[in-house]
């Protein structure tokens, strides 16, 4: 468990990749059982099983910082600020295959994605398509370089702005410039690299006491 910051009503974590976020069908540690057993280890005389709310997720195979809350009332008060989307910013880092124009000011790149629950997929679609939904995300060009098999990347910095279903992967890979690591959306020739994608920085308000927190790896 590496825990950066709990207090009586959350607690923020620096997920691993590999580790899901919350607990699935492949009986496999994860986020939430982890939590749970850690909370349960610092108690003394458990009755029962400790509360974790969850209140955001990310991606089995990507790493970064998530928030959890302790009991159902921050539980609903951090989901209410992450549904309304003003008081929380979500930073990634990416790195690409290709070479992205450099520009001084952030890119925003929208578009319509659908969800393929069966296949547990998301497409660009067009924007009147049923069940569609808008994503909408902004990067800009950290830094560029070449891999060892010639392979030209470039490192972006990503202001997430909706949540929607594997949107990172999706929107860079539509554009041209698949994660590099992405066995999913990506390269096949890159999947032997781990997908390189990371949830580096998280700001929201506690639940609480309206303190702006901010966390970054």
């Amino acid at each position: 468990m590496n825990i950066l910051y709990e207090d009586a009503d959350i607690i923020v974590c620096h997920k691993p990749a590999g580790i899901a976020s919350q607990s699935d069908r492949s009986f496999l540690p994860d986020m939430v059982s982890q939590i749970r057993n850690y909370l349960a280890s610092s108690q003394k005389n458990v009755r029962q099983i400790p509360y974790v709310g969850v209140v955001h997720r990310l991606d089995k195979p990507v790493e970064g910082i998530l928030v959890y809350g302790k009991n159902k009332k921050a539980t609903a008060a951090l989901s209410k600020e992450i549904m309304a989307g003003g008081s929380i910013t979500k930073l990634y880092e990416a790195t690409v295959k290709g070479l992205l124009p450099v520009s001084d000011t952030p890119t925003t790149l929208t578009d319509y994605l659908l969800f393929d629950k069966q296949k547990n997929i998301s497409t660009v679609v067009e924007k009147d398509t049923k069940d569609a939904k808008k994503a909408v995300l902004e990067y800009q060009v950290v830094h560029q370089d070449i891999l060892k098999d010639g392979t030209k990347v470039t490192k972006l910095k990503i202001h997430l702005h909706t949540g929607r279903h594997h949107q990172i992967r999706v929107q860079l890979s539509h554009l041209g410039y698949p994660i590099v690591g992405d066995a999913k959306y990506g390269d096949p020739q890159l999947s032997h690299f781990p997908l390189m994608l990371c949830a580096c920085a998280l700001t929201f308000k506690h639940p609480t006491s309206g303190k702006t927190m901010h966390f970054q790896l």
